[in-house]
């Protein structure tokens, strides 16, 4: 294995261990405020830490790529709005069916959606779908029935 690949799957298991950590923390925030309004103040705090890593970066760089950013509005306003929506069903669906069901919920919608992106070529390649893949998706969904509370 390459250098890259090695650090990106270590970047992916930090990853998903900050959102695992992450929902333990939400649930804690939610026992006061609410699962919905605990799954938007999230938001709103990683909003606002963006904008001081963005402000930070144009004091560096002494200057903003105004054009580029105002071109790419309509997609990072979608992405910031799926994203309040990621953090209300993760505030909502974690306390119900615990930490370890609800990601596996999760991953396993992130994996069908990335079948799909992956399958139509909507991402950086198209990779076409194959019975392995299905496989995947449906032993994924049989270890997120497994983890599911019994009460």
């Amino acid at each position: 294995m390459t250098r890259a690949i090695v650090l990106a799957v270590l970047a992916a298991l930090v990853t998903g261990l900050a959102i695992g950590a992450q929902g333990a923390v939400v649930r804690s925030a939610q026992s006061t405020v609410g699962a919905a309004r605990a799954g938007l103040l999230v938001n709103v705090a990683g909003g606002a830490l963006s904008i001081v890593l963005l402000a930070g970066m144009a004091v560096l760089s002494r200057r903003l790529p105004w054009n580029a950013i105002a071109h790419s509005a309509p997609y990072w306003g979608t992405a910031g709005a799926l994203g309040a929506g990621i953090l209300v069903g993760m505030a909502f669906a974690l306390p119900r069916l615990g930490i370890a069901a609800g990601l596996a919920g999760i991953i396993l919608g992130q994996l069908l959606a990335g079948v799909v992106i992956d399958s139509a070529g909507w991402g950086a390649t198209r990779i076409p779908l194959a019975s392995a893949r299905l496989v995947g998706l449906a032993l994924m969904a049989a270890g997120m029935v497994l983890l599911l509370p019994r009460r």
